[in-house]
């Protein structure tokens, strides 16, 4: 069975970026995710122990993304879904990050790092 739950534009502060004056300051971030797992118990009996809690999964990736600096999105992008799959109940995630570069402005809207990783 693949259900999914989607969360979109998750927003977060993160000092990010190849070089320090980049990474002085926390810049903001958004992120987009989707989980597999199976929703059958909770579609059933309508617990939420039996399927994942939002706020505190975006509350454990931010906790992730301040924990340190990161020069490159794909560092970032590999951590949050780390952290994600630290559930045991969620067998993939797909994670979508956007930065918006300002060495880029006017030149490019975001840059965008996708990742897919299972667990198990």
């Amino acid at each position: 069975m693949a259900d999914t739950i989607q969360l979109n534009g998750i927003s977060f502060l993160a000092r990010i970026g190849t070089t320090e004056a980049e990474r002085s300051e926390p810049q903001d971030l958004l992120l987009d995710l989707v989980i597999e797992l199976d929703l059958e118990a909770a579609a059933n009996t309508d617990d939420l122990a039996l399927t994942v809690d939002y706020v505190k999964l975006v509350e454990r990736i931010e906790q992730t993304a301040s924990q340190g600096e990161y020069q490159l999105m794909e560092t970032l992008s590999q951590r949050i879904c780390r952290t994600v799959l630290q559930d045991p109940r969620i067998n993939e995630v797909q994670a979508r990050l956007h930065k918006f570069p300002a060495a880029l402005k006017g030149k490019v809207t975001s840059v965008t790092v996708e990742m897919r990783r299972t667990g198990g």
